[in-house]
């Protein structure tokens, strides 16, 4: 016992130095882990939800926070069921199961058939064991979804941190939830038309991105003349306007210009994406043909193409 205390009191300092470093560490981790409980709203899913996945809604820093109300919490418990049923089918080999949650939009925009999402996806995504998030992005229109997906560390033996960030997006189909994946939102149909003396143009549907829209474009030459619908003389005169006034680009250097001339009384379909990133609040407006060129031949002559001003110009709204 003398021992014990001659070295306690030779060390007493060092002692109590340690235990308040202890204490003070115990009540940090406690307060951070508080925080933690009040900041997240913790989904519980059923056996759907396996130890490979951490399925968490966060309010959105976008839009407003999800309705705490009984209907509400209960259908996004049934989206957040359906994503994760999804992935464990990608991670477990289960493609065919898989395949059948995806939207028919979906499948038609990116895998027209099974074999190309196991070549384009699930082979690419989930050639090893993989662990995931699911958070919800925005709650809306839309609810979509920002999946990370990690290496399984347990199960390959890999510490990697890197994750693979993309966003799926529920919507409803025949009275069902259904899942758009790798970015794609959803795609609408407008059926919107303008026409002048020289064009027509019909606006038929809308496919929307997390990072842009693509509009599919039916347009009709009304002259005898071949006509070029822009005239690549600026960056600005093919836009998307969207309902703050902002003019959003097209990505005009996709689109060769062959792919803009209209013969004399032809219809042509065309495709063009617009640089706009999807939020809720602002939405989409008109689409704009601000340098339509009227005689294509006679401006191929110019010697300087700035100079050529026998133009015209739509407006659509969308």
């Amino acid at each position: 016992m003398h021992k014990v205390l001659s070295f306690y009191y030779s060390n007493r300092k060092i002692i109590w130095t340690a235990i308040l470093a202890i204490a003070l560490m115990i009540i940090l981790l406690q307060t951070l882990n508080n925080d933690a409980k009040k900041r997240n709203l913790k989904i519980n899913t059923n056996d759907e939800i396996n130890s490979s996945s951490n399925t968490t809604i966060y309010p959105n820093n976008q839009e407003d926070s999800l309705s705490s109300n009984y209907n509400s919490e209960k259908i996004q418990d049934e989206k957040l069921k359906l994503i994760s049923a999804f992935l464990e089918k990608c991670n477990n080999g289960k493609i065919e199961e898989a395949y059948d949650l995806l939207s028919t939009d979906c499948k038609e925009e990116m895998f027209p058939v099974l074999e190309k999402f196991k070549n384009d996806y699930t082979d690419l995504v989930f050639n090893t064991a993989k662990t995931y998030d699911i958070k919800l992005w925005m709650s809306g229109k839309y609810s979509i979804y920002k999946i990370s997906i990690y290496e399984n560390a347990l199960a390959t033996g890999v510490a990697n941190n890197n994750a693979i960030d993309s966003y799926y997006t529920v919507v409803e189909e025949n009275n069902d939830y259904k899942i758009n994946i790798n970015n794609f939102i959803a795609k609408e149909e407008l059926n919107k038309e303008n026409s002048n003396d020289y064009v027509k143009v019909n606006i038929i549907s809308r496919k929307v991105y997390i990072d842009y829209e693509e509009y599919e474009i039916k347009i009709t030459n009304n002259t005898h003349k071949t006509i070029l619908m822009d005239g690549y003389r600026k960056n600005n005169s093919l836009y998307l306007k969207d309902s703050t006034g902002t003019e959003k680009t097209a990505y005009i250097n996709e689109i060769p210009e062959r792919l803009l001339v209209v013969n004399p009384l032809i219809t042509i379909t065309r495709t063009i994406k617009f640089n706009k990133t999807y939020t809720e609040k602002i939405s989409s407006s008109s689409i704009s043909f601000e340098d339509i060129i009227l005689d294509y031949e006679e401006y191929k002559k110019q010697d300087n193409n700035n100079e050529y001003n026998n133009v015209s110009y739509i407006n659509i709204g969308v």
